[in-house]
C-alpha cells in the first residue's frame, strides 16, 4: 500500500470527518472542499477549500492534483462533474440519489423493494408512502398516508407531484441494514447486518450482528448491480423484514452511513476505512468480522441547552463538533460492545439517558 496518497473529499459535515480520521490513521492525505470553514471537517484535513458545491469549474481545479475524490453524501447535484477520478462516479451517485431512478435501479436487478410509481392518476385505496425525490432523509420529505384524510392533506400541500414517487407501506417486523463495497477491481467487502430503530423518522440506534438465512442471496443480487453499474465505494443497503421473513430494499445510500458508524470500534476494519479503500483501489477482505457484539445509539439535539457530556462512558462516544444544538438534530453517538447486542443496547441506551442535551 503506498502512503501519502491523496483523498480530496466533497463536503465538510460529520461524515467527512470520520473520513478524515480513518484516512489519516492510514497515512493518507485528505483535502476537504466544502462551503464554509467553520464545517468540523475543515480544521481536520491536510487543507481545506472554501467554494460552492454547484462551482464545477472550481472543483476541477481543486481535484487536478488529487489521487482520488469522493463525496460525503449524495445530496450535491454534480452529474455534470466530469472527472475520471471521482468515487462513486456523478453518473451512478445522480441515478441513486434520485428516490425514483433508484428504484428503477433496484427494479432492474431484480432486488425485491416495495411497488412504486410515480402515477399519481390513479386513486389510493390502501395506505401508501409519499417520497420526495431528492433531499430525503431522516423523515424529511416522507409523508405516509394511510386514511382518505392524509391524501387529501398530502394533495393539498403539494401541488408538484412530479417531485415525489409513492410507494407501498409496507407492515415491516424490523428494519435492518448493511454496508457493502466495491472496488474497481471488481473485490467486494461486506460488513454485518444490522437491526435498526427509527425515532421520529431518525436512526436511534443501531445492534448487531444480526443472522439471516435469506441475506447472502439478496448480498449476491446487490453485487450484480454495483459490479454491473462500476460502483466504486462503500454503499449502504437499509431493508425491511416482512412479517412473512423477506427481506426488502427500503433505500440505497452511496456512502458512509449511520448505521454503520458502529463498526469505528466494533469491526477490525470501519466503514470509512473500507470506502478509503475502495476508492483508492487497495485490496479488500471479502468479510470484516465483529470484535464484539455492539450497539450505537445517537445522541439527539434538543436545542434546549449547551450540550453538557458525563463521563466516564460506559462506551465509546463520538462527538460532532457542529455549532448548532438544534433539535432533532443528530449531535454525536456513543457505541457499546458486549457480549450480546441485547446487552449492548441496554447499556448504551443507559449512556443516551444520562447526557444532557
Amino acid at each position: 500500500m503506498k502512503l501519502n496518497k491523496s483523498i480530496g473529499i466533497l463536503g465538510g459535515g460529520q461524515l467527512a470527518s470520520m473520513l478524515i480520521h480513518s484516512a489519516q490513521k492510514m497515512g493518507f492525505q485528505v483535502h476537504v472542499y466544502s462551503e464554509s470553514k467553520s464545517d468540523p471537517a475543515a480544521a481536520l484535513a491536510n487543507s481545506h477549500t472554501k467554494g460552492s458545491l454547484k462551482s464545477l469549474e472550481k472543483i476541477k481545479a481543486w481535484s487536478e492534483n488529487l489521487d482520488v475524490v469522493t463525496f460525503e453524501s449524495e445530496f450535491t447535484d454534480l452529474k455534470d462533474l466530469k472527472l475520471n477520478n471521482i468515487y462513486p462516479s456523478s453518473k451512478i451517485m445522480s441515478l441513486i440519489r434520485d428516490r425514483f431512478s433508484q428504484k428503477q435501479l433496484l427494479e432492474k436487478f431484480k432486488i425485491p423493494t416495495s411497488p412504486f410509481t410515480n402515477d399519481f392518476s390513479s386513486k389510493f385505496t390502501k395506505p401508501v408512502v409519499f417520497k420526495k425525490r431528492l433531499f430525503g432523509y431522516d423523515g424529511y420529505g416522507t409523508v405516509i398516508c394511510k386514511k382518505t384524510n392524509d391524501y387529501h392533506k398530502f394533495f393539498l400541500k403539494n401541488r408538484n407531484l412530479k417531485d415525489w414517487i409513492v410507494e407501498d407501506f409496507i407492515p415491516f417486523k424490523k428494519e435492518l441494514a448493511f454496508s457493502i463495497a466495491r472496488t474497481k477491481k471488481d473485490m467486494f467487502c461486506v460488513l454485518p447486518l444490522v437491526e435498526t430503530f427509527q425515532k421520529d423518522s431518525k436512526c436511534f440506534w443501531v445492534k448487531g450482528p444480526i443472522e439471516n438465512k435469506k441475506l447472502n442471496r439478496l448480498v449476491q443480487k446487490v453485487k450484480k448491480m454495483l459490479s454491473d453499474s462500476k460502483y466504486v465505494g462503500i454503499i449502504a443497503v437499509e431493508l425491511f423484514e416482512t412479517k412473512n421473513g423477506e427481506l426488502l430494499v427500503n433505500e440505497l445510500a452511496p456512502r458512509v452511513h449511520n448505521s454503520a458508524h458502529y463498526s469505528v470500534e466494533a469491526l477490525n476494519l470501519s466503514q470509512f476505512d473500507v470506502h478509503n479503500l475502495a476508492i483508492l483501489g487497495e485490496d479488500l477482505p471479502e468479510k470484516v468480522k465483529p470484535l464484539n457484539a455492539f450497539s450505537m445509539v445517537n445522541l439527539i439535539g434538543t436545542g434546549s441547552k449547551i450540550p453538557k457530556i458525563k463521563l466516564p462512558l460506559l462506551g465509546s462516544l463520538t462527538w460532532y463538533n457542529k455549532s448548532l444544538n438544534k433539535p432533532g438534530r443528530k449531535m454525536g453517538h456513543v457505541t457499546v460492545l458486549d457480549k450480546t447486542p441485547s446487552s449492548a443496547l441496554r447499556s448504551a441506551l443507559h449512556e443516551e439517558r444520562r447526557q444532557s442535551l
